[in-house]
């Protein structure tokens, strides 16, 4: 047994040895016949602490003699992309705008708290039913923790009441493994709102010194971003949250010079983790703070700003690599255009009404497709039923944005069966392969391309079946109306489910497997260059928001989004994407603010209501991606991320307050028109 984990470093206790290093580690496990027992049994558990010097933010932990979280030291990560010469690009501006802004944590604040069920199965194997977002990893998680060959242990992710990131993380799975592995009976465990707030990952603080530079025609010149991250206690994630919020943090702009990175380090609040968007939210709100703000000094209509800075396919990203064909970062600028103008008019003819300015702000994202290690393999498997139903097999669970449905379409699109015909079976470990995480917005491009290729593979198998039980040329047959037909002779035909049937009488199976292996590579430490992702989407957004000066409190009324998501395979899923996004959009902007040790649920813990949702607007660009299955590409994450800047943006425009600290509460937004005034 081993008495650790972590994705990507081991780090965390199974249960304490020797110290905690933040409020929510586990110290004990009770387990009880029922939980009044546990409860009561739990009462019972006396620890004895030496209490040591604690770290509470990371300028405490980079300062000399600071005490060392870890082995390694209190720096978990550093990355810096270079591109040209930022200070030479700032020096020869016309404008430069400087700005220092902090983001806090975030809670993912799903419906359904942490929960699992584990027991030991007839063949020995300790089986798992929880919601998890990859089920492979948790696989070898609570294996390494067990001791056990990983066949040994089997994952199936049930329906995920929510996600966002959080549910790749263990929680309490390698403690229930083991207590049904010692025990040999079922195990239950579901935390409590206060535990899940407490001990689970969270989305990384942030504080950002940003500095931009632009000619007088508004064309970006240079760019710095120094970025600092709170990851918490342990790691999980937070090797890469600097890279991703890197190469995010130049935005959809083509920019000669910049230099982009930081460090992530370890302090003893709640550990940080994956959250919707991992570290482009926080460097898009200071990159588009800082662009608003450049655009209001030059004059510039905030549209064309944009456009005359937009990354156009063919243009060199930071990291080195070319932008795809499938780029429409001026077709969303474009779609949005008139209705950022007509707003415009709204709000200065409603001018000042008693205590209310109205306010106008727009925002761009660039966000890559996928993890940001570097992309593994994806596979799926396909198999023709005996029924005549067709079975896709993917690991990938759905976290609720659609994938289910996107998956089947994929198959049934390149088989040529109807959807209703198609199945899925996916995360459970037993009966898949691994097909990665359902994170990075990555499920539709990665495992959907997977899907694609195995789908290619069985049609060509079911072809060359039906040829020879057909006795006829492959090149004549196709799929059509639940059989295979000769098209030069309709009435040869065979029915899918027979052909199944014969070919499992002959002992075989039409059963067919695809991989899709993208050409990607992590970003290198010391240069910066690499191809993390294999493509990218682009989004921007408008925001109408009421601010009222004499309370601080900001009402957004109007949201506009316009996404370049490739090709739209499940409409209804990707406007109801950008509709929940838009709003974890506003609650980042506005309200949601994480504090270890304070925060133990909803009564610290502002999540929007519906009184809080605005009218949005969901506005789709479908230039395919030449590379995406059937020209899709993802959205889960991305529509999320332009919301809060363009919201921040809106209350400058409407009070002339630049707020830098999210979120913009209340209190915030009047101490800084306070300050304003003098």
């Amino acid at each position: 047994p081993f008495n650790h984990h972590g994705r990507i470093i081991q780090d965390e206790a199974v249960l304490a040895g020797d110290r905690v290093r933040m409020l929510g580690d586990p110290v004990a496990a009770v387990v009880a016949v029922s939980e009044a027992v546990a409860a009561e049994a739990a009462a019972r558990v006396r620890v004895r602490y030496e209490v040591l010097p604690a770290v509470h933010s990371p300028r405490e932990a980079l300062a000399p003699g600071a005490p060392r979280l870890h082995d390694g030291g209190n720096v978990l990560a550093r990355q810096a992309i270079r591109r040209g010469d930022a200070e030479a690009g700032l020096a020869r501006a016309a404008v430069t705008v400087d700005g220092a802004f902090s983001t806090p944590f975030n809670e993912h604040a799903y419906l359904e708290p942490e929960a699992a069920l584990a027991w030991v199965d007839a063949d020995g194997r300790v089986v798992l039913e929880t919601g998890s977002s990859h089920p492979h990893l948790h696989r070898l998680e609570v294996s390494r923790a067990l001791g056990l060959p990983e066949e040994r242990v089997r994952i199936v992710s049930v329906a995920l009441g929510g996600h966002f990131g959080g549910r790749t993380d263990v929680a309490m799975q390698c403690i229930l493994g083991l207590a049904a592995w010692r025990l040999r009976r079922p195990v239950r465990c579901v935390y409590t709102r206060e535990e899940s707030f407490t001990s689970t990952t969270k989305r990384h603080a942030f504080e950002i010194q940003g500095r931009l530079g632009a000619d007088r025609d508004g064309r970006i010149t240079g760019l710095r971003l120094h970025m600092l991250a709170d990851g918490g206690a342990y790691a999980s994630a937070g090797n890469f949250i600097i890279t991703r919020a890197a190469i995010s943090g130049s935005g959809p702009y083509s920019i000669p010079d910049v230099w982009l990175g930081g460090e992530a380090v370890y302090t003893n609040n709640t550990l940080a983790g994956a959250m919707r968007g991992f570290g482009a939210p926080q460097s898009t709100f200071a990159l588009e703070s800082l662009l608003d703000e450049a655009g209001k000094r030059l004059g510039i209509h905030p549209i064309d700003l944009r456009v005359r800075n937009a990354l156009r396919p063919g243009a060199v990203l930071a990291t080195g690599f070319p932008v795809g064909e499938g780029t429409a970062v001026v077709e969303t600028l474009e779609a949005l255009r008139p209705h950022y103008d007509e707003a415009v008019r709204r709000a200065r003819a409603a001018g000042a009404s008693g205590d209310l300015r109205r306010g106008v702000g727009v925002a761009s994202m660039w966000f890559g497709i996928g993890t940001t290690t570097g992309e593994k393999p994806s596979h799926a498997d396909m198999e023709l039923l005996p029924t005549g139903r067709v079975r896709v097999l993917a690991g990938a669970p759905d976290a609720g944005q659609g994938s289910d449905y996107v998956l089947r379409r994929v198959a049934a699109q390149a088989l040529d069966v109807p959807l209703p015909q198609v199945d899925l079976v996916r995360g459970d470990t037993a009966l898949t392969r691994d097909t990665g995480s359902c994170t990075g917005s990555r499920v539709t491009f990665y495992v959907g391309n997977a899907v694609r290729l195995a789908s290619g593979a069985l049609r060509r198998a079911i072809i060359e079946a039906a040829a020879q039980e057909l006795e006829a040329p492959s090149d004549i047959l196709e799929i059509r109306d639940g059989h295979v037909v000769a098209r030069e002779a309709p009435g040869r035909r065979i029915a899918l489910g027979e052909l199944a049937r014969r070919v499992e009488a002959r002992g075989a199976r039409l059963r067919e497997g695809g991989t899709w292996d993208p050409e990607t590579c992590p970003l290198d430490p010391a240069t910066g260059l690499g191809r993390p992702y294999a493509t990218y989407a682009a989004a921007s957004q408008v925001a109408e928001v009421d601010v009222n000066v004499r309370t601080g409190a900001v009402r957004v009324r109007r949201v506009v989004a316009a996404h370049d998501v490739g090709r739209v395979l499940n409409p209804v899923g990707a406007r109801g994407q950008v509709e929940g996004a838009v709003v974890m959009g506003i609650g980042f902007a506005l309200t949601e603010e994480f504090v270890p040790g304070v925060t133990r649920g909803f009564a610290q813990y502002r999540i929007p209501t519906t009184h809080d949702v605005p009218e949005v607007e969901a506005i789709f660009v479908e230039r395919a991606d030449p590379k995406g299955p059937f020209g899709a590409k993802g959205l889960g994450e991305c529509a999320l991320i332009p919301t809060a800047p363009a919201i921040v943006n809106a209350i400058a425009d409407a009070t002339g307050v630049r707020l830098t600290r999210l979120p913009a509460t209340r209190e915030r937004v009047l101490r800084s028109l306070a300050a304003a005034r003098g």
